[in-house]
């Protein structure tokens, strides 16, 4: 709020450059010149930036498998749609966004996830609110509100019980059923807004980096409408970035049980390797202690042998002693 809208240009050009450096990391090559994140298309670059600024991925869902063991196969990378275009496996959160054609200033807080068990939140439905004038409003009564708020559930646009044609009141949690959230400012008809799971909407970490350079670039100067934009898109896109952080996090958490199973199959290998010597060499090394001794006891024989023969030579057989 306190900065111009020369300070948000200077950050949306920060942003860009930050988004440029992810970019770079997402076309990153291995030691063969394979790209990491392309998928089993490891000679195509994964994402493409076009003339209009879009970036579109060209590699697959697939996952380069490498023999690690005689039963066991790893993945050696992981596509680039699952690192950088979906949310972590699994997850529940929610989050909104406002209708491009908005007129009014009304803006949302944080989505709520209220009960995680509900029959919306495991089916990963979406809500659609939207606000109408209310015609029983009365200017007079400081109790009776000018607007109503109606919710659905998408698709299908069934209404969502309780909530549908109530009164809004600015700062009023709404129960959606699953999610709850509430709205400040004043709406004007028709504006509307979607509560969506992360678990099904589509997500880019480089289309939502451009939704916020591009609001961080529309002036606000005196236009309420246009402030309430700016911040309904920057609460759309930190819950977004958040929920790339932690899907990101989840696929280094997933890269680290592999690095640590390579070092358990590493171990393991080195462990029988000196098995495997350990038997070769009870197979076909000398024991000296073993062959010096079976040594001293043969000589001993040979002696005996040869004492024996020499007395044995000269005996005639009428010779008597």
């Amino acid at each position: 709020g306190v900065y111009s809208d020369a300070d948000r240009a200077a950050v949306a050009g920060v942003l860009r450059e930050m988004r440029d450096t992810v970019l770079g990391h997402a076309n990153a090559t291995d030691g063969n010149g394979q790209y990491l994140y392309s998928g089993n298309k490891g000679g195509n670059q994964p994402f493409v930036q076009e003339s209009d600024g879009t970036v579109n991925y060209h590699g697959d869902a697939g996952r380069r498998m490498v023999q690690v063991a005689q039963t066991r196969q790893m993945a050696s990378t992981d596509s680039g749609a699952d690192v950088f275009r979906r949310a972590a496996p699994g997850n529940l959160e929610y989050f909104a966004q406002a209708d491009a054609a908005n007129q009014g200033t009304a803006t949302f807080g944080r989505v709520e996830l209220a009960n995680p068990s509900h029959a919306d939140v495991a089916g990963h439905v979406a809500y659609h609110v939207s606000f109408s004038a209310n015609p029983a409003h009365d200017p007079s009564d400081a109790n009776s509100a000018p607007w109503l708020i109606t919710a659905t559930v998408q698709p299908g646009d069934t209404p969502v019980p309780g909530v549908s044609d109530s009164p809004y009141r600015p700062g009023e949690a709404i129960n959606l059923g699953g999610v709850r959230v509430a709205f400040e400012g004043e709406p004007v008809s028709g504006d509307s807004f979607r509560i969506q799971p992360a678990a099904t909407a589509e997500l880019d970490v480089f289309a939502t980096l451009s939704e916020v350079i591009q609001a961080l670039e529309q002036p606000t100067s005196n236009d309420p409408v246009a402030a309430a934009e700016l911040q309904n898109a920057l609460s759309t896109a930190s819950r977004k970035v958040s929920l790339h952080f932690d899907n990101v996090l989840t696929v280094r958490a997933a890269t680290g049980a592999r690095l640590n199973e390579l070092d358990a199959l590493d171990n393991e290998g080195v462990s029988r390797g000196m098995n495997y010597v350990q038997q070769l060499s009870s197979l076909e090394d000398l024991n000296y202690w073993e062959a010096s001794s079976e040594m001293a006891v043969r000589t001993m024989a040979l002696q005996a042998a040869e004492m024996a023969y020499m007395k044995t030579q000269n005996l005639g057989l009428f010779m008597r002693r």
